[in-house]
């Protein structure tokens, strides 16, 4: 049983408590720091995308917990989505008979110059 009222933790759960680390520790030590570096990268260009495109993005950190032998095996797998931008577009004119040109039927067309 955990409780956040430290006059009613037993002294199993203050002895369990103390051999915790904080994840923020956990994140900066895990893969020598590594992981901590690939997240923060991670959240940056996220945001610069974000910011540029006006669209959401994600950023999702999972961490599998397998045992192995007498410990334990940590394995990481972060994963962004980057917000898509827009397809590129070109503008046409509808032809009279179901075409598409880029000239507009309204816009007179100017003489050309031949030598």
């Amino acid at each position: 049983m955990t409780t956040t009222d430290p006059e009613n933790t037993t002294e199993t759960e203050a002895a369990v408590s103390a051999d915790r680390i904080p994840f923020t520790a956990f994140l900066s030590d895990h893969r020598y720091g590594e992981l901590n570096t690939e997240l923060t990268d991670a959240l940056a260009d996220l945001v610069a995308e974000v910011s540029s495109l006006d669209k959401g993005g994600e950023l999702v950190l999972t961490i599998k917990v397998a045992p192995e032998g007498a410990g334990i095996v940590v394995k990481d797998v972060v994963s962004v989505k980057l917000p898509e931008p827009p397809p590129p577009v070109t503008f046409y004119y509808p032809t009279g008979d179901g075409g598409l040109s880029k000239r507009d039927p309204r816009q007179p067309q100017l003489p050309t110059l031949e030598n």
